[in-house]
């Protein structure tokens, strides 16, 4: 458990396209969005983990709110010829 949430961490920050340069960097952000409740034992939680993994190891270099219970009703619908995605040829 607690690789992954040091992978899903790690993969957060390279997503995010931090630069180690010496350049003036603004706070990145990243949102992440829970379907169920971030105590709920299983990859919502580990999501949560890895969130606040990466809040430990980025400090205020970063900003990384959540939203919890995210009901599908919420979320817009796909226009019916958007799936299934067609194959790559």
């Amino acid at each position: 458990m607690k690789k992954l949430v040091i992978a899903l961490a790690a993969t957060a920050a390279l997503i995010s396209g931090f630069s180690s340069g010496a350049q003036a960097q603004e706070k990145k952000k990243v949102c992440f969005v829970y379907v169920g409740s971030r105590t709920d034992g299983g990859w919502t939680q580990a999501n949560e983990l890895g969130r606040q993994q990466l809040l430990k190891a980025l400090g205020d270099k970063i900003e990384a709110p959540f939203l919890e219970t995210f009901r599908k009703a919420r979320m817009p619908s796909a226009p019916s010829s958007a799936w299934p995605v067609p194959a790559a040829r």
